[in-house]
This record gives structure tokens, C-alpha cells and sequence, in this order.
């Protein structure tokens, strides 16, 4: 992006950044400075400042120079310990003179009335709650809200929030630095990016066979000084028929197009769980065209795999080698006893797994569909959990018995995507509403009148994402950005986007409503929502009349 576009929105950032420097003072300066009651004072000469004075400073606290300014944060907490302290008996600590009851009591309740009147004079004044931003996941749940987009994940593309107390929403610990203006915008661009590119995606099949997947044809035979195990190795079954001339290499790895009715039956299979380094079974050609919701199927068996199988030797374990009861053949197949459990993963370019989805595998073969969210370019890792890992310096196999060991064996995999419930998709409606677009190495908007086109466009977008009213002139700032674009030869397409990234960048939206006074309906809906779900309200919650 070009610095000259980054610049509005990095402005606006810093508009945020002193905004909410601007309320934090607020709440705080030009507090009344209140009295230190007498008692309070004297009990401090009396039973603190040995301690706490100028030059001892325990615990790096200084009570002979602390004011009693409890209209400033810093002075009110530090005050709220030394009573909690002194309440709960843990100051003066117990090897000092202690002080009588009375004594206690006339030092605790002047003090805890002004503590509890600044309290109240602080939210009078300014609210019980502070302005804060959103924190990275109620971020990714508001796009995916506005945005119909449930398929959205981004909040591992943000820096991660700072906590207090182990919660991430408070305003104190959600800090907003260039870092994070920047990152919140590469994020907002890209699910703006990512909802109009839904149009340019209708849903299709596609059938990946495991017999055409290169880890699974890699894992048949051996590798000197490498691979020479059979419980890492594959086996190519048809059925629970093992087929050794495709291990040797004197067969084809599959039938292909000849013969769809065996091809159908043709499976590879396992007798261990994914183990990054020996053992994978990804379906690596699989093509996820765009973020989204995909239906993914699998056909899927188990089976039991004859005992006494060898390893080493120079026939891939079909012949000679080193036998063992526990080590799979690689000749001898039967059905299996029991289904497996087998998880699925989606993998990423770079390696890194996430969870899709569990189901079990049965002794017959049979086809398992579950619904998910993928990412574009991830491919799908099946791994049959309870199977053995063979880790370096493993021995043995647990699942073994003298009548077999049990396998898992994988058929094909069918990808269908991107899901959507009506067309043109509602994530592209949310950001283009029913303008014309084209299909030109990318979506393109067609726009009559660009100017015009814009200007409706990035206020109906307003509307959409903000939750509260937008007056009509609040456009003119994010018009301001897609001309500036513009200005610099980005098309319109490019230039919309960049403008409504800034929109989603703004303090109406990054920012959590906290005005002080009573709560509207709104207002009340849009905390609740966040306390309770963190997102935005729903429509039911919305349109509720009655919220408390």
C-alpha cells in the first residue's frame, strides 16, 4: 500500500490515541483535592512511617510524601491498599507494635468514606466504564458480524493484547501504538479484501484420491539409512487386500480412469497416528480457493493388518528382514474389529495445523461429511489419533495383538466450497451492496458515476459497521481517502478498499461505546453483547425491547 494512502488512516490512529488520552485525563484531572483526615495522619506517624517514610520507602512505598489527591488514579489505588492492608491486619506487620481496635477503626472508616465518595464523584463525572478498544477477538467477531463473514479468522494476525488481572478487556492494558494502528489496518483491508472476492468463487467439487496424493506414494517403499520401518510405511489396499507388485513398483499406484469401480476401492493404508517427521497422510493437492465454509467428505475404513510383519531387508518388508509379532504385514490384511477415532486438520503453507473437525472410521467403508472453515491454500491433514507415534526412540506398539495390528485406510477426500447461502454472496453485498462488478484478474466494481458511486457506497458502509446513527457529512472524511487513492492510480475496486479498511480503523468502530450517564437501549445491548459473547449484537438482541 502506498505510504501516501497508510497517512490518512495513520492520522486517524493518532485521532484515537489522543482521544482516549483526552477522556483518561478526564476522568481524573480537576478532581477536587480532598483533606487528609486527621485521624488518618496520625495514624500513619504512629504506625507507618518507620516503614514507609522518605528514606525507608518499604515495599517502594512512601507514604510521607503520598498526597491525598484521590481524584488521581494513581493516588486513589495506592490509597485502596494501604486500607485493604491495614483491614485485613497485614499492616502494621505482626513483629510491630499493634494497634488497638479504636485505633484501627478511626483510621479506616474517615478513610474508606473518602475513598467510596471519589469513587462515586468519579462516575458521576465520567461513568463507571473507561473508553477501550476492541480487543483482537471481539475485533475478529465484529467483522465477521458486519461483515457476514463467519468464516473470518484473523485475530492471529494481530499482536497480542495486553491483560490485567487475566481479563484482555481493560482499557488500561489495550494500548494502541503505531503497531497496532497498522496491523488493524492490514486486517481490516484484508477481510474487505476477503468479503467482495466471494463473488468471484461460486461453489464446486473436487475429488482428491489417496492413491494421487505424493506423502502416501512417498511412504510405500523404503528409504536406505532413512525409512525402513514398517509401521511408518504405507500399504496400498484394495479392500483388505494388500497389493505388494505396487510396493515392488511392477504396478501402477492406481487404475486410474480405466476402471472407476476399482478405482473406487483402491485405499492407502496406516498403522500410525501423523508424526510430522516420519509419518503424514495430507491431501496435498487439495485447492482451497478462498477463505470460507467448505463441506469436506472422506471415505474411510479401518482394517487389521497381519502380524509378524518385518522390517529392513531389501524387498520393503514384504520379504526377509527383521520380524516381530507387533510389526504390521505388509501381505496380510483382514478386516478390521473396531472404528478409529481420526481427527482432521487444516495445514497452512508454512506448517502450522488448526483443528477442523473429529468422527470415527468403520470397518466397513464409508463416507464421513463434516462442515468447516479453511483458509485459502490450506491443505487437509486426516490423523487416526489413538494409532501409535513413531517418535524418535519408540518401540514396540502398544495397539498390537498376536491376531493383528489396527490400521486406518483412506479411499479419497471431496472438497466442496466455498458454501454460501445465497448469491451474490451477503459478505460482498455487506461491503458493495448491489453495485455491478466484473471478473477482470480479481473482482473490479463497475461504478456510473465513480464519485457519486463512492460517496453512497462508503456511507451505506457506515451505517452497516457502526453501531449507532451516522449522519450523512461523517462520509466526507473516508471520501476524502478513496480520492487521495485515487489521486495516486489506484482504480476505484483498490481505493474503496482502502477507505473502508480506515472505516473499520475508526474510533466508532475499534472503539467500544463508554459515554457516561444512563444507557440507552443500544448502549446496553452493544455491552451486554461484548460482556457476554464478544461481538456485536445480533439482530434478536437489537431488536429486543425490553433489556432489563
Amino acid at each position: 500500500m502506498p505510504v501516501d494512502v497508510f497517512l490518512p488512516q495513520f492520522r486517524q490512529g493518532v485521532i484515537v490515541f489522543f482521544r482516549t488520552a483526552f477522556f483518561v485525563f478526564a476522568l481524573f484531572a480537576g478532581a477536587s483535592l480532598w483533606a487528609k483526615p486527621g485521624a488518618v495522619q496520625s495514624f500513619l506517624e504512629n504506625h507507618c512511617l518507620d516503614c514507609h517514610d522518605g528514606d525507608t520507602q518499604k515495599g517502594d512505598l512512601n507514604l510521607e510524601s503520598l498526597g491525598f489527591e484521590l481524584g488521581q488514579a494513581k493516588s486513589f489505588e495506592k490509597w485502596v491498599l494501604v486500607h485493604d492492608k491495614v483491614e485485613a491486619g497485614e499492616m502494621p506487620p505482626k513483629k510491630k507494635r499493634r494497634p488497638k481496635p479504636n485505633e484501627v477503626d478511626a483510621f479506616l472508616y474517615p478513610l474508606a468514606a473518602a475513598l467510596g465518595q471519589a469513587g462515586r464523584d468519579r462516575v458521576a463525572k465520567a461513568g463507571r466504564a473507561t473508553v477501550r478498544r476492541l480487543n483482537r477477538f471481539e475485533f475478529e467477531n465484529s467483522l465477521r458480524e458486519r461483515l457476514h463473514a463467519p468464516w473470518l479468522l484473523v485475530a492471529d494476525m494481530l499482536p497480542e493484547d495486553g491483560t490485567a488481572h487475566l481479563f484482555n478487556k481493560v482499557g488500561g492494558r489495550l494500548d494502541v501504538s503505531h503497531v497496532q494502528i497498522t496491523k488493524f489496518y492490514e486486517v481490516a483491508e484484508y477481510a474487505v479484501r476477503a468479503a467482495l472476492d466471494t463473488v468471484a468463487h461460486k461453489s464446486h467439487t473436487q475429488k482428491f484420491y489417496a492413491r494421487e496424493e505424493g506423502h502416501m506414494k512417498s511412504a510405500l517403499r523404503w528409504k536406505p539409512n532413512i525409512q525402513t520401518a514398517a509401521t511408518r510405511a504405507s500399504i496400498p489396499l484394495l479392500g483388505t487386500t494388500p497389493q505388494p507388485e505396487i510396493i515392488r513398483g511392477n504396478q501402477p499406484m492406481t487404475v486410474g480412469l480405466s476402471n472407476p469401480e476399482v478405482r473406487e476401492q483402491e485405499a492407502v493404508g496406516f498403522v500410525s497416528g501423523t508424526y510430522t517427521a516420519t509419518t503424514k497422510y495430507d491431501f496435498t493437492r487439495v485447492r482451497v480457493p478462498i477463505d470460507g465454509r467448505y463441506k469436506i467428505r472422506m471415505k474411510t475404513y479401518t482394517f487389521l493388518a497381519g502380524p509378524n510383519g518385518a522390517s529392513g531387508g531389501n524387498d520393503h518388508g514384504l520379504t526377509g528382514g527383521h520380524k516381530a509379532w507387533w510389526r504390521p504385514s505388509r501381505t496380510v490384511a483382514f478386516p478390521g474389529t473396531r472404528s478409529e477415532p481420526i481427527t482432521l486438520y487444516s495445514v497452512s503453507r508454512n506448517g502450522d495445523s488448526r483443528w477442523l473437525a473429529v468422527y470415527d472410521s468403520y470397518p466397513e467403508p464409508s463416507v464421513s461429511e463434516c462442515e468447516v472453515i479453511l483458509k485459502k491454500n490450506e491443505i487437509i491433514r486426516p490423523d487416526a489419533t489413538r494409532l501409535i507415534r513413531t517418535r524418535p526412540g519408540w518401540s514396540g506398539n502398544a495397539n498390537a495383538t498376536r491376531e493383528g495390528v489396527p490400521g486406518f485406510a483412506l479411499n479419497w477426500l471431496e472438497l466442496e466450497g466455498p458454501l454460501q447461502d445465497e448469491w451474490p454472496p451477503a459478505s460482498f453485498a455487506a461491503v458493495a451492496g448491489d453495485m455491478p462488478y466484473k471478473l477482470d484478474g480479481g473482482v473490479k466494481l463497475v461504478p456510473e458515476d465513480a464519485a457519486l458511486d463512492a460517496r453512497k457506497l462508503l456511507l451505506d458502509f457506515m451505517k452497516r459497521m457502526y453501531r449507532r446513527p451516522v449522519d450523512d457529512a461523517e462520509a466526507e472524511a473516508y471520501l476524502a481517502i478513496f480520492e487521495r487513492s485515487q489521486a495516486l492510480g489506484r482504480d476505484f475496486t483498490d481505493s474503496i478498499i482502502a477507505a473502508c479498511a480506515t472505516i473499520l480503523c475508526s474510533s466508532d468502530f475499534l472503539y467500544l461505546d463508554a459515554e457516561p450517564g444512563p444507557l440507552g437501549k443500544r448502549q446496553l445491548a452493544s455491552r451486554l453483547s461484548f460482556f457476554l459473547w464478544n461481538s456485536p449484537p445480533d439482530e434478536a438482541l437489537a431488536q429486543a425491547k425490553r433489556l432489563a
